[in-house]
């Protein structure tokens, strides 16, 4: 259980005994706020994106991301799926339109790819249907598409982090004022 701050997100709290929003089932609206994509308007001035990365037992690895854009309904995807047998696989195609969102407003979308919660900061459905690019041969003058389709039910199986309440806002600052800066990244500092 934590309590840093009067908004942090609480995933169990012991004095909701027969008070089922208390205790953690279902989710408080505050986590559905902050799992929805956010609406067209406030990708004017920020950034929205989903992000999942896990390794099973078979180091079978994958790793999955949506960013949001703000012109024209766009968006960035990445796949990156490495199988046990050596095989790795990533998104040939990145940006795509995202799709019309459902009226729960649950859904990110890039072209062919679809995660939404079904319970939020717990269980996401990850779904793919499409070409992804072979990149495990190392054949440069040769790429080789597959066509690959998945469906996950993903699910949390450590406590939700927050990080703008779990992280140390000073000690971020100082590790990037001490880093050395290279020309592509240089942070645009006044």
């Amino acid at each position: 259980m934590h309590c840093k701050a009067e908004e942090k997100i609480r995933s169990v709290r012991p004095q909701g005994h027969g008070r089922p929003v208390q205790a953690g089932f279902p989710p408080p609206h505050l986590e559905k706020e902050l799992e929805s994509p956010c609406p067209e308007s406030h990708l004017q001035e920020a950034a929205d994106e989903v992000l999942f990365y896990g390794v099973n037992s078979k180091s079978e690895c994958l790793l999955v991301r949506i960013a949001a854009r703000v012109c024209n309904q766009m968006a960035d995807a990445w796949i990156y799926l490495k199988m046990a047998d050596g095989k790795t696989y990533n998104l040939a195609e990145t940006m795509g339109y995202q799709q019309s969102s459902d009226d729960k407003n649950q859904v990110f979308s890039c072209g062919k790819l679809q995660m939404h919660y079904l319970s939020p900061m717990r269980r996401w459905r990850i779904f793919y249907c499409g070409m992804l690019k072979d990149i495990s041969g190392h054949k440069e003058d040769h790429e080789e598409s597959v066509f690959v389709k998945f469906v996950f039910v993903w699910k949390a199986s450590s406590e939700i982090y927050d990080c703008t309440l779990d992280t140390n806002p000073e000690g971020f600052a100082d590790a990037i004022a001490r880093s050395e800066w290279k020309v592509p990244f240089v942070p645009p500092i006044k």
